[in-house]
């Protein structure tokens, strides 16, 4: 059974943990990104999360407000104001939880009590999971690219970001020619063709030809601009 009210506890933990994927401690002293460095998908969807963790937050104390309100309670403070600034909305996480524990007690009276702890399990207790799965210390490992040191690994979405050169390292997915062939809209024979050519790397597993996704799309658009060049090889 969940326990609701350490999950709540946990609610800033998590906020600066989503605030750290947002904004990575390894970011050079200065805030400047290196040149041709690009937004890795696991720092979209950490402000996403933590935008949602502030507006949810929010929003529980207004329903709370309100149910006191019909119960004849005395008004109580009004809730911070949300901001879609990580920093910002890292420190508007804590009066929104110390409010909400403040009056755990006498929210725990209420009859819809019960079910606002259920709607948590929509929102609040998958992330303060992820957060125990996923937010162990990782060591960087080696950019193929720049060879740095720099690369630090999202497991959530399987993808690695060079801290020092900007470049995305994406896991390898391999599939068989009919499948990926289907996924990068292309018929089979295509594929095998690109293999013949020396385009397409392949491995054999029993009868089964593999080729990897990102290297099937790579060379499929390459296919393709040659063709509008008038340059089809």
């Amino acid at each position: 059974m969940t326990d609701y009210r350490a999950t709540i506890q946990a609610t800033p933990e998590l906020a600066y943990w989503l605030a750290d994927r947002i904004t990575p401690t390894n970011t050079p002293s200065d805030g400047i990104r290196p040149r041709g460095h690009r937004a890795d998908a696991a720092s979209a969807s950490a402000l996403d999360d933590l935008n949602t963790l502030t507006v949810e937050l929010t929003e529980s104390i207004r329903f709370w407000q309100a149910a006191f309100d019909d119960l004849d309670r005395a008004p109580v403070t009004t809730a911070p104001t949300c901001s879609h600034s990580p920093a910002t909305a890292v420190a508007t996480v804590q009066p929104h939880v110390q409010w909400l524990l403040d009056n755990w007690e006498l929210a725990a009276g209420h009859p819809f009590h019960e079910w606002w702890c259920e709607s948590l399990d929509e929102w609040l207790v998958p992330m303060v999971k992820r957060m125990q799965r996923d937010g162990k210390r990782q060591h960087p490992r080696r950019c193929q690219l720049c060879g740095t040191l720099s690369v630090w690994a999202d497991l959530e979405h399987a993808t690695g970001l060079c801290a020092q050169c900007g470049h995305i390292h994406r896991a390898e997915i391999w599939k068989p020619i009919q499948e990926a062939a289907a996924i990068i809209d292309r018929h089979p024979k295509n594929i095998r063709q690109w293999i013949r050519d020396g385009d397409l790397d392949a491995i054999k597993r029993g009868r089964t030809q593999y080729v990897e996704l990102t290297q099937a799309r790579t060379c499929r658009d390459l296919k393709d601009a040659r063709k509008k060049l008038g340059k089809a090889s």
